[in-house]
Parts: C-alpha cells; sequence; structure tokens
C-alpha cells in the first residue's frame, strides 16, 4: 500500500464482549473491503467510528494490537483449562501464527499479572507428583519437558529431602510388597528396586529403605510352578539351576526342593541329564 491509503470505517457490529469493524481500504483508484474484531478497549482508545478515516501506519497498529488481545484472550483460556510453563505459553502461541514481537508482548503482560510463574509452577509440580511417589530424577525429566528453565528446576529438586523421599519410597513398597510375597525376597527387592529407578529415585536412597523392611516369602508354590516350566523346556539339571537363580531363588532353597521331587515324584516325570 502507497502512503495515500485511506481506511475508512464502513460498519460496526456487536459481537459478545467485542466488535466486528467492516471497512474499506482505498488505494488510488482501488478499494477493497475488510473486517477487524477490536475489543471495546480499543474502540474506546481510538475513537473507532462509523465513517472515521485512519491512514495505513495507524491502521497497521490498531490492526497488530487487536491480533495480541485475541492471542493474550487464547493464552487465557489455555491457562484456564490447566496451568501453563512459560515455554508451553510460547510453543501454544506459535501454533497460533503469532509473530515472535507479539509473543514477548503476550508474555510480559501475563506475567505481569502473575498468571504464568514457572518458579510457582515448578513447586506445585513437584508437590503433586511427590504424593504420587515420583523422585527427584522423574521430576526433573518432566520440568525439563516442559521447558522450565535449568537454574529453578535444580531449586526445586534440590530442597526434596531424603526425608520425603524415603517416605514417597516406604509408600510404594507398602503398595507393592503384598502382592510380590509370593516371590523369593530377593526377587521381591529386585521389583521394588526397579519400580523406584523408574519413578525416579535413586538406587542408595531405595536401599536403605528396603533395609527398613520386614521381609516375608511364601514363594514355594512359585518356585514350584517356575520349575515345571522351566523343566519341560530343559532338561539339563544345572541349567534349571541357574534359570531358577535368575529368578530370584537362593541355591539352598532349589537344591532342597529338587531333592524333595526326587525323593516325592509327582505324575510327571522330570529327566535330568
Amino acid at each position: 500500500m502507497s502512503t495515500q491509503t485511506v481506511i475508512r470505517i464502513s460498519r460496526i457490529e456487536k459481537k459478545a464482549r467485542d466488535y466486528l469493524v467492516h471497512y474499506t481500504v482505498k488505494d488510488g483508484l482501488t478499494e477493497e473491503t475488510n473486517s477487524v474484531l477490536l475489543d471495546e478497549e480499543q474502540i474506546v482508545s481510538y475513537r473507532i467510528l462509523k465513517d472515521k478515516e485512519f491512514d495505513h501506519d495507524t491502521w497497521r497498529k490498531i490492526e497488530k494490537e487487536a491480533k495480541e488481545i485475541v492471542g493474550y484472550k487464547k493464552a487465557l483460556r489455555f491457562i484456564n483449562y490447566q496451568t501453563r510453563t512459560e515455554h508451553e505459553i510460547r510453543e501454544y502461541l506459535r501454533t497460533h501464527d503469532m509473530t515472535m514481537e507479539s509473543i514477548e508482548i503476550i508474555v510480559k503482560r501475563l506475567k505481569k499479572a502473575n498468571l504464568i510463574n514457572d518458579k510457582r509452577y515448578a513447586m506445585n509440580f513437584v508437590d503433586n507428583y511427590l504424593r504420587n511417589q515420583k523422585g527427584p530424577q522423574y521430576l526433573k525429566y518432566r520440568l525439563q519437558e516442559k521447558g522450565v528453565e535449568h537454574k529453578i528446576i535444580s531449586q526445586v529438586i534440590e530442597g526434596i529431602s531424603e526425608d520425603v523421599q524415603k517416605e514417597s519410597i516406604m509408600q510404594i513398597i507398602e503398595k507393592e510388597k503384598p502382592r510380590l510375597e509370593t516371590y523369593p525376597i530377593k526377587r521381591q527387592k529386585e521389583l521394588i528396586m526397579q519400580k523406584c529407578l523408574r519413578n525416579g529415585f535413586k538406587g542408595d536412597i531405595v536401599l536403605k529403605c528396603l533395609a527398613m523392611v520386614k521381609w516375608q516369602s511364601l514363594h514355594q508354590d512359585r518356585l514350584k510352578s517356575d520349575f515345571q516350566k522351566i523343566s519341560k523346556k530343559e532338561q539339563n539339571q544345572q541349567k534349571i539351576i541357574q534359570k531358577l537363580l535368575a529368578r530370584g531363588y537362593t541355591y539352598q532353597e532349589i537344591k532342597a526342593f529338587l531333592e524333595e521331587e526326587e525323593e516325592n515324584p509327582e505324575s510327571e516325570d522330570y529327566y535330568f541329564e
């Protein structure tokens, strides 16, 4: 458009809380019609009335502000649905074709209104997931995914005491232990260790918690079942023993079981090489 471009307001429609402003753009002999959605603040601020005319630069500024207002409202709805990090807001606005300049303006406005605060977000995130038995490593990874700054992540992760971690680990043990009692004690500990590591706790703290627990095993039926499954595919006794050891049974209890099987054979015969 040339510097002689004139924008004339042709009609204004009320649309909920906003206004749909119809206008014509006249540039020399050419003329085209268009419309833009403006909020009440812009209508008042720029005194937008029917038949009023604007120069190109002023109107371009109004349209830019209008787009930023739309982006801001989209960001508000995005935040109202679920708390977001600054990075998530930026990525969301990029998907709505906002310029980097407009995104910066919107983010600053949101921060000024205290609607996004990564430090507060990280603290709430950690508090929530600790209650769900998630450890520091898991929390660190998830916060990194959400684009939280390394400095903030370090601060909130370092604030998780060992006692708090132990409390979460003990909750995992209490939950998992009853269903694992048909396994050998060694295997019970291995399975719980694996779950705690997956949940983001470090092995040394998990070991401390495991040492605090009184363990029991009701695994004789499982030993017999595992033995039967393995012996159907494997006839070499040493290999059977190795596979049973890998499942957490001790050498002494495997030997005792095998001796008992040899002394009291059931309907199915087992032949060892």
